[in-house]
């Protein structure tokens, strides 16, 4: 069945008339058999089709199916790991509290838009303000979809969240906590550094790197994590700052902010300090920390009497973690050793193989000098001792020079015995009743979670490179990675708590496929989320959505706000 036009032509001129046709076969010869006859065709103008059309569809109630050539695909926008994040996102109630707190202080912009967007960058593709502001174009991101937030909106949010961030954070936390019921009997403490290319903010001073950049001027980020790994409260420092004398701002954030009164402080050693020790303790807190095996008094005394022999004899947490608690260095405190026979092979093995390679170096200076080799033997011996101490070596050998091939070096085994000991070895210093031995090496290890949470920002999150240089917005870029880092952890623990021992990354890494297609069809403006494969439909399922959206409204794009 087909149309064909037949044109007939008199001496007045030519008509076209338009015939529904069928091919037949009659009397062994193929036919076209007329259907239905519309006439002159040139007497149809297109209004008179489209009402016939629409009188023929309601008399037999048909559907019109659009051809692929009515079919006109406008835009794609990425829809899957935006929609997941905003699930997340809404359960831990940041619009409301982010409005709620913006209506407080009478803020002239709706606050959520460039926050939300500048927080799923960090999560999808980090990138620097004005890349968030090019990026933006092609996300489907509810509460932003599809307005456009003016680039000049990003940094004045940023200026805002610094502005308020003590009440705001706090304002965040209370809403956190009222989901998750955070566990805040154990508080990690820990920091990190984050260096700058140039001269950076006035805030960036030459310290500690961490990064293995002396040579960079450098913030201090130190950061307060509940027990299951959900950021509390967060601080920039300057550069320069030591970790030590951190730990009382964190003690007052805790007491005036977060009204935190019955917790125990965990630490590393940087935080160990006669003064910490004593603040944690009128402050009446409980605290476990690690102890510097190789500087702190405390840990010295406890190692004359440990042997690397017994370490496996303690009792066992598991497969790779053996505790004892040691004799009590004095009333009211505990030293509970920890043992990694993992971690002690590999300090071993990596201890013998630099021992190795510094016994080879040295032997060179028993041969014939070499063309360019220094006479002077006091620079030989500061040649030597720079080798040594860049490599961690230099308390592990004696050695004199007297002359060309007069060497001699001793490597010193009472050293060495005691750095064996430290091999896998972990003593953490408690002032707590309470807990026992286990609960004490539990609770440390969980400082693991600081040191991932600080590897994910610095990483996943890419906090660098800091492409701001006035301190308020550097502030504020930290703060809007904390909350991605706040907004990661608790997708994690959505999807864990439903069933997917997957990360949070890779959740979002097999929803990015996910798009949101808009099309003209006839007319008629509409959008469809493209099909979700059954990895879509159980990532969405732990997050508590049953029935993810296959057509999305499409409210009236407006200009950029």
């Amino acid at each position: 069945m087909f149309l064909r036009i037949l044109e007939c032509r008199t001496p007045k001129g030519s008509y076209r008339y338009l015939k529904l046709v069928e091919n037949a076969r009659e009397k062994g010869k193929r036919v076209q058999r007329t259907l239905l006859n519309f006439g002159n065709v040139e007497r149809w103008p297109r209004s008179r089709l489209e009402e016939f059309i629409r009188k023929l569809n309601d008399f037999y109630h048909l559907e019109l199916v659009p051809t692929a050539d009515d079919i006109c695909p406008e835009d794609s926008f990425e829809f899957g790991a935006p929609y997941a994040l905003d699930v997340v996102w809404q359960q831990l109630g940041l619009s409301d509290a982010l409005r709620r707190h913006a209506r407080r202080h009478k803020v002239d912009f709706d606050l959520v838009r460039p926050v939300k967007t500048m927080v799923f960058n960090r999560l999808l593709d980090p990138r620097s303000k004005l890349g968030v502001y090019r990026w933006a174009r092609g996300q489907c991101i509810p509460e932003v979809f599809p307005e456009r937030v003016g680039l000049h909106r990003y940094y004045r949010s940023l200026d805002y969240l610094m502005q308020y961030k003590q009440s705001l954070e706090e304002d965040i936390f209370w809403q956190v906590n009222d989901l998750f019921k955070l566990d805040l009997s154990l508080v990690f403490y820990d920091l990190t550094s984050s260096y700058f290319e140039g001269r950076g903010p006035s805030i960036a001073r030459y310290g500690y790197s961490r990064d293995h950049r002396p040579d960079c001027r450098q913030i201090e980020l130190a950061l307060l994590i509940d027990r299951d790994g959900l950021p509390i409260a967060h601080e920039v420092f300057e550069g320069n700052r030591k970790d030590s004398d951190t730990v009382s701002d964190a003690l007052s954030r805790l007491q005036g902010q977060f009204k935190i009164k019955r917790c125990v402080f965990v630490g590393d050693n940087g935080m160990v300090t006669p003064q910490n020790i004593a603040l944690l303790e009128e402050e009446g807190y409980e605290y476990i920390l690690s102890l510097k095996l190789h500087k702190d008094p405390l840990a010295s005394a406890a190692l004359k009497w440990l042997s690397p022999q017994e370490y496996p004899s303690w009792e066992r947490l598991k497969e790779n973690l053996f505790v004892k608690e040691l004799d009590p260095p004095c009333p009211g405190r505990r030293i509970v050793a920890l043992y990694n026979p993992i971690r002690a092979r590999e300090s071993r093995n990596g201890r013998q193989q630099k021992i190795q390679e510094a016994v080879e170096y040295l032997e060179g200076f028993a041969l014939p000098r070499r063309k360019g080799q220094h006479k002077d033997p006091q620079k030989i011996h500061r040649q030597i001792e720079r080798w040594l101490r860049k490599r961690h070596l230099f308390r592990f050998f004696t050695y004199r020079y007297h002359g060309e091939g007069h060497f001699e070096y001793r490597l010193r085994e009472e050293v060495l015995a005691t750095e064996a000991k430290c091999d896998g070895l972990c003593l953490l210093l408690t002032n707590s009743q309470q807990l026992s031995a286990e609960e004490v090496a539990t609770g440390y290890r969980t400082l693991c979670e600081v040191e991932e949470a600080f590897r994910q920002i610095k990483s996943f999150l890419r906090i660098r490179p800091i492409w701001h240089y006035k301190e308020l917005r550097v502030r504020g870029h930290v703060f809007i990675c904390v909350l991605a880092y706040l907004l990661e952890k608790a997708l994690e623990r959505r999807l864990h708590s439903g069933g997917l021992s997957i990360t949070a990354k890779r959740a979002l890494e097999t929803l990015a496929p996910v798009h949101l297609v808009t099309y003209e069809i006839m007319g008629t403006r509409v959008s469809k989320v493209t099909k979700l494969r059954p990895e879509h439909l159980k990532i969405f399922k732990s997050l508590g959505v049953d029935h993810p959206p296959k057509v999305y409204p499409l409210p009236p794009r407006t200009d950029v706000v």
